[in-house]
């Protein structure tokens, strides 16, 4: 079973972050300096050579900023997906947006944003409880492309789990898992995307194998982590409906872990915060609905009618 500390998580994170800040600083610098050779020379004898060192101080930014970019936005996030994911912002789950899915996913050009959307497709079913249509999308996905996209086979692998998981078919959770455990391990030290997508996928396999405490553990560190190092994310998570279901979903699933712990105050507690905010979503509300009775059901010591 793959092991992912936060210390690795938080070096990854901080890798992205050096990056984010160097495709600032670089290109600050190279300006600032061909600036400055600009203004202080002006002997014909050097005034060539300057202008070829000023040209290299044009060319090396966006050589530089084209090298960050693709280390930093992985392929699949291309103009098509980001219109799709746009349009998602606003209405993340209505038959509107599986037909503009649809038919973006017909339209994509390439392997990575075709993908990309079949994805997106599936997630919106998952939040619509329409976990078969969850399933036949995902197993429309070409996986010979995996390898040369490390973050979107992270993420069919991350979708494929959770829905089995939803279903708490672990026989299913499991073969997904041994199928893709060396794939996962390999691609959890890429970057910050893969090691998160890979925790994520961790916490459902701890569920499905009844290691609670140990889900439980893994699932408040994440929730640490992000509180910790993003504030501003999380400020604007609750800006658009679809970041609203995913934070939403969060908390739920942070309640169901702490009520098969047997904490069911704080199981209480955190499902108030998330069951109103997926309150849309058919699937993530039936879910909330059963565990608020099952927690009821603890505290009162009485069967939910």
């Amino acid at each position: 079973m793959i092991t992912i500390t936060r210390e690795q998580l938080e070096g990854l994170y901080n890798q992205q972050k050096k990056l984010l800040s160097a495709a600032v600083t670089v290109p600050t610098i190279c300006l600032i300096l061909g600036i400055v050779l600009r203004r202080s020379y002006y002997s014909e004898d050097v005034s060539r050579i300057i202008d070829f060192v000023i040209i290299l101080l044009i060319v090396v930014p966006f050589i530089f900023l084209g090298i960050i970019r693709k280390k930093l936005i992985p392929p699949g996030n291309g103009k098509i997906v980001n219109e799709a994911f746009s349009y998602m912002q606003q209405d993340p789950i209505s038959d509107n947006t599986v037909n503009m899915l649809f038919q973006k996913i017909g339209q994509a050009g390439n392997y990575a944003d075709k993908t990309k959307l079949i994805l997106l497709l599936a997630d919106v079913y998952m939040f619509r409880g329409q976990y078969n249509e969850t399933i036949n999308m995902l197993n429309s996905v070409d996986r010979s492309g995996f390898e040369k996209n490390p973050v979107i086979g992270m993420n069919f692998y991350d979708d494929t789990i959770s829905v089995y998981c939803a279903l708490e078919d672990t026989q299913s959770v499991m073969l997904a898992y041994n199928d893709a455990e060396q794939f996962i391990m390999k691609c959890s030290s890429l970057n910050y995307i893969c090691c998160h997508t890979a925790v994520n996928i961790l916490i459902n396999v701890e569920i499905a194998k009844g290691n609670y405490q140990k889900a439980l553990e893994m699932r408040l560190m994440m929730n640490d982590f992000a509180n910790q190092t993003n504030q501003r994310t999380e400020a604007r998570m609750q800006a658009t409906p679809i970041n609203r279901i995913i934070k939403g979903s969060i908390f739920c699933n942070t309640a169901e872990l702490f009520f098969h712990c047997g904490d069911y105050a704080n199981a209480a507690k955190y499902l108030d915060i998330g069951g109103p905010m997926v309150a849309e979503c058919a699937g993530l509300l039936d879910e909330a609905n059963k565990l608020s009775a099952k927690i009821r059901e603890k505290m009162t010591g009485s069967s939910a009618n």
